[in-house]
C-alpha cells in the first residue's frame, strides 16, 4: 500500500482533478499538472482534496485511468487533460496548437527530412489500421474549403515543381498495367457519391476561361500525346 488516488474539487469552476502519487497521503504532496498548480497556488483555499483510494501503485494506476477515462466520456469540467498517454484535445489546446502553426515555415532541409522519413524509415499501416480510419470516416462530410484555405492550396501548387523523372515514372508505372472491370458495388459507390452534384456558375466560368487561353499549338501537342500514349499501352497490353 504504497501509493493513493486523489480528487482536487476547484469550488471556483467546479472543476475536478484526479491523480496518482507513490508515498503517504500527508506528505504534502499536491499534483504532477502545470495549470492545475498554478490555479491551486493562486487561490488555495477554493480548492479540497479527496482520498479515493490506497493501494499498490499498479492498482491505483489502473483505478486512476478509470475515473479520468470516466470523466472524459461524460464530459466532467475536469483539469486532468490524458490519461495513459492520450491527450484530451479540449478546446483551449486546439487554439494554442492552432496559433503555433499560422505562418509557420518549413524549411527545404525539414522538408527534405520529412520526405526522407516517408520514404525510407515509415513503417507502412497494416490492413487492420487502413479498415479503422476507413470505417471513422465513413459517412463523415468535410466541411468546405475557407477562401484562405483555397488560396493557401493553390500558392503551395504554384510553388511546386516535380522533377522531369516524376512524370516518366508514373507513365512507366501505368504502361501494361490493366484495371479489372469494375464491381456493382463499386459502380454503386460512384452513383451515389456524384448523384446531385453539380459545378458551380463560378467553376463553370473559369473551366471555360482555362479551355479558352489553350492555344492551338498546345492542343495539338495534347493531341498527339494522347494518342502516343495509348498507342504505347496498347502494344504493351498485347505483347505476350
Amino acid at each position: 500500500m504504497d501509493s493513493f488516488v486523489y480528487c482536487w474539487t476547484d469550488r471556483a469552476t467546479a472543476k475536478l482533478y484526479v491523480g496518482l502519487h507513490k508515498g503517504r497521503t500527508d506528505d504534502g504532496y499536491v499534483c504532477s499538472s502545470k495549470h492545475m498548480l498554478k490555479a491551486y497556488e493562486a487561490r488555495p483555499s477554493d480548492f479540497s482534496r479527496e482520498i479515493l483510494t490506497v493501494n499498490t501503485y499498479d492498482v491505483c494506476r489502473t483505478f486512476e485511468a478509470a475515473i479520468i477515462r470516466a470523466m472524459f466520456a461524460q464530459n466532467v469540467p475536469c483539469y486532468n487533460l490524458n490519461v495513459a498517454g492520450a491527450i484530451r484535445y479540449t478546446e483551449e489546446i486546439r487554439e494554442k496548437i492552432s496559433r503555433t502553426h499560422k505562418n509557420k515555415t518549413i524549411s527545404e532541409a525539414h522538408r527534405a527530412a520529412i520526405r526522407e522519413w516517408n520514404a525510407n524509415k515509415r513503417s507502412p499501416a497494416s490492413q487492420e489500421t487502413k479498415d479503422k480510419i476507413r470505417q471513422k470516416k465513413l459517412g463523415v462530410k468535410r466541411a468546405p474549403f475557407s477562401e484562405e484555405w483555397k488560396a493557401r492550396i493553390a500558392a503551395g501548387m504554384k510553388k511546386r515543381v516535380n522533377p522531369p523523372e516524376f512524370g516518366l515514372a508514373i507513365t512507366t508505372r501505368q504502361l501494361g498495367s490493366k484495371r479489372g472491370p469494375l464491381t456493382e458495388a463499386h459502380k454503386d459507390k460512384l452513383r451515389q457519391a456524384n448523384t446531385g452534384k453539380k459545378h458551380t456558375v463560378e467553376t463553370i466560368a473559369k473551366l471555360k476561361e482555362a479551355k479558352a487561353t489553350v492555344s492551338d499549338d498546345t492542343r495539338k501537342k495534347l493531341s498527339e500525346a494522347k494518342k502516343a500514349y495509348w498507342a504505347k499501352k496498347k502494344g504493351a497490353s498485347d505483347a505476350p
